[in-house]
C-alpha cells in the first residue's frame, strides 16, 4: 500500500471538512414543507386549496407536500407538543375554529393570510369576514308561531324549540362537525347560553333538544335535511344561505323556499393562511413567506384564486375586519371556568368577625370560587371550616366531599395592630390560599376525548403518571349547581402537560368512566376533574427543624458541662 504524503493527507482532511460543513449546513438539513388544508368535502374548495397550494410553491421557491386533513386531525397535528411536530414547517389553510382550537392547545404557528370571500364581498364589505344563520324547517316553525308575515329572529326561535320540548318530541338539530365555526359552534354556544341541552325531556331548568352529527364536511346537507323535514333546525354560513336563495341550481332553491335563515349576530373570520414557527427560523424561508403578499416593487398583492368561494388571498395585516372578528372569536371560544360553590363554616372559639372575614376572602380573591347561599344553590363543591388555635392563630380546613379525598389543612398567623386590620389581614391571606395552594376543580374538554383534555388554567403543573380524581356528572340545573353523580370518582393518571393543557391515560379514562360518548358540548353530562396541588416543598422547613433542635441540644450539653465544672471548682 504506498504511503500517504503529509500534502496529500491534509487535502483529504480539507475535502472531508468542507463535505462535512455542506451536509451539516442549515440548508441541507432543512425538511420538506407541508400544506396542510381542511378536507370539506367539496371538490371545489379541494380546487381551491391546490391553486393556492402552487401559488405557495412559487412563491416560496420550493415544493409544498399537500395534506388534507379532517377538522379533528388538523387541530391534533398542529397543536402537537412533541419534538418532531414542533420542527415540522408547514404553511396551512384552517377554519376560524381549527386556528382558536389548535392555539388553546398549544399550536406554535402565526397568522400569514385570510380570503376574499366572494359570498361577502361588496362596495360595502371588504368579504374577509361571515356570518353564521341557523336553518328552520318554514312549516314546522309557521305551525308553532303566528309570524303573521315578518322574518322570524332569534328570540322566535327559542320560542319555537320551547314550544317543541314542551307540546311534541324536541327539535332535531343536525351538523356536520363539532369543529365547525359556523355550524356547531356558534349555535352551541347559543344553546347552552339558552340553557338548551342534548337530552330526551326537558326538566324544570332545562329546555331539550335532539344533538345529532350526521358526517360528512357538506353544509348545503344540512339545509336539504331541514329543509325534507328531516330535522327542524342547523346552522350554516352565508355562502350555504346564497347557494339556497339566489343560486344555480334550481333544486336548491326550491330548498330555499322550504326554510328559514336566522342570523346569529356575531361576525366571524374567514378562513386563515398559517405557517409554523419552525418554517421562519430558516433566513430564506422567512424572507419568503414575509413577501408572499408583496409584489417585486414592494407594493401590496393578492394571490388571485378564484375558485369555489374563493375570490383572492390577502395579507392579514390588510384585513383589520377579520383581526376584529377572530379576537372576538377567541374571547368566545375561552374556556370558561364553571362557578365553584364554598360554603365556610366556624369551629368552636371562632369569632364572628373572623368567620365575616373568611368569606370576603372567598368573594373577593378574584377566583370562580363563590358563596355558597343557601336560597340559591342547590350543592355546595367545598366545605370550610374555621378551627381555633390560639390568638392570632386558626386552621382552615378545605374538604371536598364529591371527590372523597383528604381534606387540605392550612395553619394562618396574622398579628395586626388591632382588630379591624385583623380581620384584613384575614381576609387577604385566605384569598392568598385559595388563589395558590387550594385544589381545584376543571372540567374535560368537550370538543374532543381522544385523549381527554384539560384547558389549563392553574400556575401548578402535574407530572406524569400522577393520578387525578374524576367524575361523570349529569347537569339538572347547572345556574344553581345541581347536579347528579353518575360514574366515579375515580383515579386516572396524567399523560402528559405543558403549558396549555393536561393530557389524561385515555384508556384509564375509558375504564374509570365507562361510555365517555357525553363529552359533548351539547350535552348536559360533563366530566369534573380535581387538580389536586403537589405538596409544597418541606425541606427548608425540616433544615430550620434540624438546626434548631442541634443548637438546643448544644446548648443543653454545654450547660451541663459548665455545671458539673463549677462543682468541681
Amino acid at each position: 500500500m504506498p504511503k500517504l504524503s503529509v500534502p496529500r493527507l491534509y487535502a483529504w482532511l480539507l475535502l472531508l471538512a468542507v463535505l462535512w460543513a455542506v451536509a451539516a449546513s442549515p440548508a441541507a438539513a432543512q425538511t420538506s414543507v407541508k400544506f396542510v388544508s381542511i378536507d370539506q368535502d367539496d371538490q371545489k374548495t379541494a380546487d381551491a386549496d391546490e391553486i393556492l397550494r402552487a401559488l405557495l410553491e412559487r412563491k416560496l421557491g420550493e415544493p409544498l407536500n399537500a395534506d388534507p386533513l379532517d377538522y379533528a386531525m388538523a387541530i391534533k397535528n398542529l397543536s402537537d407538543s412533541s419534538a418532531r411536530m414542533r420542527e415540522t414547517p408547514y404553511l396551512a389553510r384552517v377554519t376560524p375554529y381549527v386556528y382558536i382550537a389548535a392555539e388553546m392547545l398549544g399550536a406554535d404557528f402565526e397568522i400569514v393570510g385570510t380570503y376574499i370571500s366572494k359570498a361577502t364581498v361588496s362596495e360595502t364589505n371588504p368579504g374577509t369576514t361571515y356570518h353564521s344563520y341557523f336553518v328552520v324547517n318554514r312549516e314546522a316553525l309557521d305551525s308553532s308561531l303566528e309570524l303573521r308575515g315578518k322574518q322570524p329572529d332569534l328570540d322566535d326561535l327559542l320560542e319555537f324549540v320551547r314550544n317543541r320540548a314542551a307540546q311534541a318530541s324536541p327539535a332535531r338539530f343536525v351538523y356536520h362537525s363539532r369543529f365547525s365555526t359556523s355550524s356547531f359552534f356558534l349555535p352551541a354556544l347559543f344553546f347552552r347560553r339558552n340553557s338548551i341541552f342534548d337530552m330526551s325531556e326537558s326538566t324544570p331548568g332545562l329546555t331539550a333538544i335532539q344533538s345529532e352529527e350526521i358526517g360528512g364536511n357538506s353544509s348545503s346537507r344540512l339545509v336539504e335535511e331541514v329543509a325534507d323535514g328531516g330535522a327542524q333546525l342547523a346552522a350554516v354560513w352565508d355562502g350555504t344561505m346564497v347557494k339556497f336563495l339566489s343560486g344555480e341550481d334550481a333544486e336548491q332553491r326550491q330548498r330555499g323556499e322550504k326554510v328559514y335563515f336566522i342570523p346569529l349576530p356575531t361576525e366571524l373570520p374567514n378562513d386563515l393562511l398559517v405557517c409554523s414557527r419552525s418554517l421562519l427560523k430558516s433566513p430564506q424561508r422567512r424572507s419568503a413567506v414575509r413577501k408572499l403578499f408583496t409584489t417585486r416593487g414592494g407594493g401590496s398583492a393578492r394571490l388571485e384564486i378564484d375558485k369555489a368561494d374563493f375570490l383572492a388571498w390577502v395579507d392579514i395585516n390588510q384585513a383589520g375586519k377579520a383581526w376584529d372578528a377572530l379576537a372576538d372569536l377567541r374571547w368566545l371560544a375561552s374556556e370558561r371556568r364553571t362557578p365553584v360553590v364554598v360554603r365556610v363554616a366556624r369551629g368552636r372559639g371562632i369569632p364572628g368577625g373572623y368567620l365575616e372575614a373568611a368569606r370576603q376572602g372567598v368573594r373577593l380573591s378574584g377566583t370562580e370560587f363563590v358563596l355558597y347561599d343557601n336560597r340559591f344553590h342547590k350543592k355546595v363543591d367545598y366545605d370550610w371550616t374555621l378551627g381555633w388555635v390560639r390568638e392570632g392563630h386558626i386552621t382552615l380546613t378545605s374538604d371536598i366531599p364529591a371527590f372523597g379525598v383528604k381534606p387540605q389543612v392550612f395553619r394562618i398567623s396574622f398579628q395586626p395592630a388591632s382588630a379591624a386590620a385583623e380581620e384584613q389581614d384575614l381576609t387577604q391571606r385566605i384569598g392568598n390560599i385559595l388563589a395558590s395552594r387550594v385544589h381545584r376543580i376543571r372540567y374535560i374538554w368537550p370538543y374532543d376525548d381522544d385523549p381527554p383534555l384539560v384547558i389549563r388554567d392553574v400556575p401548578f403543573s402535574l407530572a406524569p403518571g400522577t393520578p387525578v380524581a374524576v367524575q361523570k356528572i349529569r347537569w339538572t340545573d347547572p345556574l344553581h349547581n345541581l347536579f347528579t353523580g353518575l360514574v366515579g370518582p375515580s383515579r386516572v393518571a396524567v399523560e402528559g402537560a405543558d403549558f396549555f393543557k393536561f393530557r389524561l391515560v385515555d384508556k384509564e379514562f375509558r375504564l374509570a368512566m365507562g361510555d365517555a360518548r357525553g363529552v359533548d358540548p351539547m350535552s348536559r353530562e360533563a366530566y369534573r376533574v380535581l387538580l389536586e396541588r403537589p405538596p409544597e416543598p418541606q425541606t427548608v422547613f425540616h433544615v430550620f427543624n434540624v438546626v434548631f433542635f442541634a443548637l438546643v441540644g448544644l446548648s443543653g450539653t454545654g450547660t451541663v458541662l459548665a455545671f458539673r465544672r463549677s462543682r468541681r471548682a
